[in-house]
């Protein structure tokens, strides 16, 4: 959304009615609609943030709702994606869970980021030409080198203001977390080391850590020396038997909880080290990541003031162990 106005030819949609999109070399729409244009085409209308993406994107499209919800605080908003993040939008409190089926092939049909159905309702396509932007007519791939953040949140319309996602509801909804943390006597504890060493499913292959069980025992036997518990969070919880860790549930309330506390945040995927930047101070320790996946400017975007630890090698139980200690 923006308040400027420009000389353009616009190009219109029967599924985005009364909306000009301005175009880039006459192919690639831009994520630009003007400030009372929007207000006008939205009125009256339920929004439908539709997200089907990876840990990330997934969390990523709430900070929609809390610009919506600064702007209009009683507009009706819902989220429509996997079904495994659907805890994302129950500890935000903000969104509802959509049931439409409205699948991401069916989505992949509408090139802008705003459309409108005949129910009443408008559509955020907030992974709108994320990663590879298309033209209009789904020809031209090319490949989008804007932090990653910056490019899903573009299909908001809305300017950036630190819109990260606040979590109003995890307390609330996080009863097995609470069980597993006094279980293991961590409930009181107020930072950690939190290690996330194998692949969920992100959209990203890339690999920000390059640790496999060995690796994450040999730190965690140094890591003792620092004085707080180190969590693994994995879906292969008998790897780590016998190891002098925590193995956390496999329950995405627990890890938002766990990355809210972190003091140090390794992992393999990079959904979690950005997802660490919007709910904590962690500490970020990672290979270094080029260009769209780049944290100095992923965290730029956010306003981020988290201390970022990289290294164009791979790190070493030793290297991670290192920069804990001289971060204490």
């Amino acid at each position: 959304m923006t308040h400027h106005t420009k000389k353009y030819h616009p190009k219109y949609f029967p599924f985005s009615p009364g909306i000009p999109w301005n175009t880039r070399s006459g192919k690639y729409i831009i994520p630009q609609v003007d400030y009372y244009i929007w207000h006008q085409v939205l009125e009256n209308r339920e929004i439908v943030l539709s997200a089907y993406g990876g840990p990330l994107e997934s969390f990523f499209s709430l900070s929609f709702g809390e610009a919506l919800a600064s702007i209009e605080p009683r507009r009706k908003i819902s989220w429509l994606g996997h079904k495994d993040y659907r805890p994302f939008v129950r500890a935000q409190g903000i969104s509802t869970v959509c049931n439409i089926n409205l699948t991401p092939e069916k989505l992949a049909k509408y090139p802008v980021p705003l459309f409108l159905d005949a129910e009443g309702r408008a559509y955020l396509n907030c992974l709108n030409n994320y990663l590879v932007s298309k033209s209009y007519w789904g020809q031209y791939p090319e490949t989008n080198l804007d932090p990653v953040l910056k490019q899903i949140y573009s299909n908001s319309l809305i300017p950036w203001r630190e819109y990260s996602p606040k979590l109003r509801r995890l307390e609330r909804t996080s009863k097995n977390y609470q069980r597993w943390a006094k279980l293991e006597h961590i409930e009181k504890v107020k930072r950690l080391i939190l290690i996330f060493p194998e692949r969920w499913n992100s959209l990203h292959n890339v690999d920000c850590l390059g640790w496999n069980n060995r690796n994450v025992r040999e730190f965690t036997a140094m890591a003792s020396s620092l004085g707080m518990p180190v969590v693994v969070c994995t879906k292969r919880p008998g790897l780590y038997h016998g190891a002098k860790l925590h193995v956390a549930p496999n329950d995405m309330n627990a890890i938002l909880n766990l990355l809210t506390k972190a003091w140090v945040v390794l992992s393999s995927e990079i959904d979690w080290l950005l997802m660490a930047m919007m709910l904590s101070k962690a500490h970020i320790i990672s290979r270094h990541q080029v260009a769209h996946l780049d944290l100095f400017a992923n965290a730029e975007f956010l306003g981020a003031e988290n201390v970022i630890s990289t290294d164009s090698r791979a790190i070493s139980p030793m290297d991670a162990h290192k920069i804990c200690e001289g971060l204490l």
